[in-house]
């Protein structure tokens, strides 16, 4: 939550680091953090096809996995882009944050015991991650044809 947090804060009050941001600036660094940030997100969907395969031993494997490598998230963004971005890039930008923050906050959801609490998790972490996969598609369209 503390990596969330910072990048706002610097997002909000425009600080960046100049050797990272020169890194970013470099199209084959834009790429290799882009296909690290795009692995990643695919690695994560992992537990979503072994639980719609009802692998039930794979999914509870992949379910702590899913949960411990969700957390690097915020670097893996923070490498490949110190800002928000405009026009669809706040939208992917912002997804991305909510699937990460709901995943953060999933533990403290279930601990209520409340279904309407873990359908509206559900939908807000699950709804907000396939969006995302159709905005980073179109981003990687866009990266392509502009560069």
């Amino acid at each position: 939550m503390m990596l969330i947090t910072a990048f706002l804060f610097q997002a909000v009050i425009g600080l960046h680091w100049a050797w990272l941001f020169d890194l970013q600036e470099d199209f084959i660094f834009k790429q290799l953090s882009g296909l690290s940030l795009a692995t990643f997100i695919a690695y994560q969907w992992r537990l979503n096809r072994a639980r719609s395969r009802r692998m039930t031993r794979k999914a509870a494997r992949l379910l702590g996995l899913h949960r411990i490598v969700g957390t690097l998230a915020p670097i893996f963004l923070y490498v490949h882009t110190q800002h928000w971005g405009h026009g669809y890039l706040n939208i992917l930008t912002g997804c991305f944050l909510v699937v990460t923050v709901s995943g953060l906050v999933h533990g403290r959801i279930i601990a209520m015991k409340n279904p309407r609490f873990t359908r509206a998790w559900l939908l807000i972490h699950i709804g907000t991650a396939a969006l995302l996969l159709p905005l980073l598609g179109y981003h990687i369209h866009i990266g392509y044809i502009y560069e």
